[in-house]
């Protein structure tokens, strides 16, 4: 007489729960990776920003400002203005269909603060006219 060769029902759990927590740790690992991916794109788009900030200035003699005053709010209307205004509508792509940042211009006639703010967490990026990014809210 044979032996029924086989998997036990015990190495069948066994095997069931180590891909089960592999694929946990790969599913975490794959979130982190997508949020820093679209930090740093909008920390890319914040350098456009700034370039055409830059190019505002040297045709109109002060930068660019959605308001008299130096604050803003990131949200889908700054996104809509600094695109029109700086970009004459040609980055849509970056600044009002970005899924998960908004973005707004503080500005004085000598200095900027480029904003985008996430919009379901408390990340904030800015980068001023030195170049400088701060990131408070933010992961890394």
């Amino acid at each position: 007489m044979s032996a029924v060769k086989g998997f036990t029902l015990i190495e069948l759990l066994v095997v069931v729960t180590l891909i089960g927590i592999l694929s946990t740790i790969g599913i975490v690992s794959y979130a982190g990776f997508v949020e820093s991916a679209a930090q740093k794109s909008a920390e890319n788009t914040l350098s456009s920003v700034a370039l055409a900030q830059q190019e505002y200035k040297s045709n109109n003699g002060r930068y660019y400002t959605a308001g008299p005053t130096s604050t803003c709010t990131p949200s889908v209307t700054t996104n809509t203005e600094v695109n029109k205004n700086l970009f004459a509508d040609t980055q849509t792509e970056n600044l009002t269909q970005n899924k998960r940042y908004d973005f707004c211009v503080a500005a004085t006639q000598t200095t900027y603060a480029l904003i985008a703010k996430h919009k379901t967490k408390a990340c904030q990026i800015t980068l001023d006219q030195l170049n400088s990014f701060s990131r408070p809210g933010c992961d890394g």
